[in-house]
């Protein structure tokens, strides 16, 4: 079906990505979130051309020509099949189409497929935000241990120091003793 004709109406389940959103486990070591997220960033650029886009659930919501995803409940300015497909925008197939695409909100353009090299560009930024934070917490945790190795140093100076004095005031009290026992013979 060319872009910009008729879309059938389709009783198909539409199948989406629910959870895109990426969590970040901060239990793993530095490289091994880095690792997750890469991981988790790679499955969602997948499903952008998996399957045709058949499992794509990111926010893409422009064509390729640059029109605006007219949202899917809506029946305005296109009536569709496809109101239960999310109360949002995005760019999806829920049909089989050969990729990614969305009802526009041009009056004079029923549908038109998406950039999926947007999509993925998209899923890119998100990497190097997580890559960002991750490497902002590491920086945290950093000065954080490193504040808190100053502040044992400080505690284990102080405990030196108060050691240091009580062996002094011992051996000025055993000399002191000494000396009385030297006087008495």
């Amino acid at each position: 079906m060319g872009s910009g004709s008729s879309k059938p109406k389709s009783n198909k389940k539409y199948v989406t990505d629910t959870d895109s959103s990426i969590h970040d486990d901060t239990s793993l070591s530095y490289e091994a979130r880095k690792k997750s997220i890469s991981d988790k960033i790679d499955k969602l650029k997948e499903n952008v051309t998996r399957s045709n886009g058949k499992y794509y659930g990111g926010t893409l919501s422009y064509t390729e020509s640059g029109r605006k995803c007219q949202n899917w409940n809506s029946y305005s300015p296109h009536n569709h099949g496809f109101r239960s497909k999310g109360t949002h925008n995005h760019c999806r197939n829920p049909d089989g189409e050969p990729r990614l695409w969305c009802y526009t909100t041009d009056r004079n353009r029923r549908w038109e497929y998406c950039n999926t090299n947007k999509a993925i560009e998209k899923y890119d930024e998100q990497l190097k935000k997580n890559y960002a934070k991750i490497d902002e917490d590491e920086r945290i945790d950093n000065e954080e241990k490193d504040r808190i190795n100053k502040i044992q140093d400080e505690k284990d100076r102080i405990e030196r120091e108060r050691i240091k004095k009580i062996q002094e005031e011992e051996e000025r009290k055993r000399l002191v003793e000494e000396r009385r026992i030297q006087e008495i013979r």
